[in-house]
């Protein structure tokens, strides 16, 4: 399969500097070249917490590169290790710095984001050319659309499942338990034409 990205950017919300962008996206290295797999990551983190864009980096840098030789696609499994693993580091590097006393208590709280991954796989049959795997909670979302049809969308499948707060993985492992005890709602598969 021959992946071509054209475009890949991001940007501020309305009023906000550049550099104010919480939202993190990873593609691979050498992303346009043939491949058996591609993989990549968008994160959006919470602007109400601090530090979010540090962490919604190291979720899709965990994400994009966590075995790029693995024969299988990520599980949840390895979503709740990539989190475990990723949740110190992020809290190393943000207490590493100076903190005003405000600083102090939004990163006592940790970080917030939405994660989406999304693992493409060359398998050719009679009736498909390869098949899909996403990983992700939040608002961030993929969707397959094949002749102006949707065929899939996730993790959100209707509009009205859009709010104001969405499932979102954290640095405090606390707030990842209910989240994570559901793998059912953060992966699904499909296959692509």
């Amino acid at each position: 399969m021959r992946v071509v990205i054209s475009t890949a950017c991001q940007t501020a919300k309305a009023g906000n500097r550049e550099d104010e962008c919480e939202d993190r996206f990873q593609l691979p290295k050498n992303s346009n070249r043939r491949k058996k797999k591609f993989r990549f990551a968008v994160a959006d983190g919470a602007t109400e917490s601090a530090f979010s864009g540090l962490w919604a980096q190291k979720l899709v840098s965990a994400y994009v590169n966590i075995n790029p030789y693995k024969r299988k696609p990520t599980t949840t499994a390895e979503l709740y290790k990539m989190v475990e693993e990723n949740a110190p580091q992020w809290s190393k590097e943000v207490w590493a710095k100076p903190l005003t006393w405000f600083a102090q208590e939004k990163a006592q709280k940790g970080a917030f984001s939405t994660l989406l991954g999304l693992h493409l796989e060359d398998k050719p049959t009679l009736s498909y050319d390869g098949v899909w795997n996403a990983l992700g909670t939040g608002d961030t979302c993929v969707f397959q659309i094949r002749q102006d049809e949707l065929i899939a969308s996730f993790p959100i499948e209707r509009p009205e499942q859009f709010n104001n707060r969405p499932a979102l993985l954290s640095t405090n492992p606390l707030n990842n338990v209910a989240l994570l005890e559901q793998p059912a709602n953060l992966e699904i598969t499909g296959t692509w034409q």
